[in-house]
Parts: structure tokens; sequence; C-alpha cells
């Protein structure tokens, strides 16, 4: 069982919805209680967030999770960020440890597919700031046919032991590996040029695939506008990256 902080915050997402015809047209009504929340063609497949809540308990039952939080935006897109116990939890040097989790996405307006996000969280620096960052994902969209929910508990299990074969079969290799100058250069023009000097700088010692891991995470830590969306999205391919220059 999943452990939850804030049950009420979390059934505030959990309310019944359903779809109801809407007279002489090709469309449904996605209905909270009385209210209409959305107009959806007929071939979207509705999929209340109690159903995926639901999987997401039964298919990390053994992972010793906790919901780390739940957000729901505008009432019709939802997102549950799941971290797994310290068993899962991976040291890559004294000090510096990775966890892992997933996240869920659901929406009610089509705005975004059903989602699984695996992720990395590092402790990117002593005040207990973290990095997370995008290991793999899988997403369906909408529609009648597409999704069965009977199978989404499997798919959350395979997702978390990719997360985790991602952790040991690349990430903790990138210590082992001598970074050349050139990939040097190609690592810094992929961020924003304003950026660009402060990165060069962390860079200045960095030897191994793993010393650019952690120029880019300080960077992205201490010096970027962690509020813009570009570099959210940086910050969080930011291990990918690295992963495919090595």
């Amino acid at each position: 069982m999943i452990t939850v902080a804030n049950e009420n915050v979390l059934n505030e997402t959990l309310f019944p919805v359903t779809s109801q015809e809407v007279m002489n047209s090709n469309y449904l009504a996605i209905k909270k209680g009385d209210d209409i929340i959305s107009i959806m063609t007929k071939q979207y497949s509705l999929i209340p967030n109690q159903e995926v809540w639901d999987a997401i308990n039964f298919g990390l039952n053994y992972y010793d999770a906790r919901l780390k939080e739940v957000k729901m935006f505008k009432g019709l897109r939802t997102q549950w960020t799941i971290v797994f116990g310290k068993e899962h939890r991976t040291e890559i040097s004294v000090g510096d440890v990775v966890d892992t989790g997933i996240r869920v996405y659901n929406s009610y307006d089509g705005s975004k597919k059903l989602t699984i996000v695996a992720f990395l969280e590092r402790l990117a620096c002593t005040n207990g700031m973290v990095m997370d960052e995008v290991s793999t994902e899988w997403d369906a969209m909408h529609r009648v046919g597409n999704i069965d929910m009977e199978v989404f508990p499997q798919k959350l299990q395979d997702i978390a032991v990719q997360s985790n074969e991602y952790i040991s079969n690349k990430i903790q290799k990138l210590s082992d590996i001598s970074v050349p100058e050139e990939k040097l250069l190609e690592f810094v023009e992929i961020f924003p040029q304003k950026l660009q000097e402060p990165v060069l700088a962390e860079l200045s010692s960095a030897n191994t695939y793993y010393d650019m891991l952690n120029a880019g995470t300080y960077v992205m830590t201490h010096i970027a506008n962690r509020m813009i969306e570009s570099n959210i999205k940086l910050e969080r391919g930011l291990i990918s990256q690295i992963v495919s220059m090595a």
C-alpha cells in the first residue's frame, strides 16, 4: 500500500466523474455530478482518477512507496508523484544518492494522455534542493479501445524496473568513462547562451561524464531560473542527454 501523507488532498482529485452523450451529436459531456467540466468527441475514453489511483496502488504495492505530491489543474488534469523507498536508492559515490519514482498523469479534457514517467531524484546540494530527471516513460491517448486498465498496473511495474536498470546500466558507469574535450563543448551548446559561461566554468575540472553531469546539475539548480519551462525541460533531460553522448 502506498503511504499517503495528506488523504484530504488526494481525495479532492478522486471525485466521481461520468460521461453522457450529447443528444443528436457526436460529442460526450464529461460531468462532475451535474456540472459539465469538458466536452469531448465520442472517440474519447473516460478514465476516472479513482480507477487510475487504484491501479497505481495495486501495481506499486510492493515498492514501499509514498505519495510525495498530487496536483490537479483546473479540475481537469491530475499529476501523482510517487517516490520509492530507501531499498530502491542507489549510491553513485559517497553521499551522492539517486532515488527513483514514478509520475502518473491523467486528464478529463484530452490535454494530457494517460502517462507514466519514471524519474530519478538527486540531491543537488546540502540545503536539500533536489533535481529530478526523466529516465523513461509510457503514454496512451484517451481513445476508445486504446487503453486497457487491467494491464496498467503491469505497465507501472515495467517502468519501475526499467528505471532501476537505467541507473545500474547507465548512470553508475558514467564515473568510469573519460570525457573528451569535443564532448565537453557539445555539452555546453545544449544550454541557453546566458548559461554557457557558468557551465564552462564548472567543467574546468571535469574528467568523466559523471563530472559533466554534476557540472550541469549545479548550473541548473543554482544559477538557472527553474521557473522557465524550457529550463525545466532541459533539467529533466540532462541525464538522458549525457547518457546518449557517452
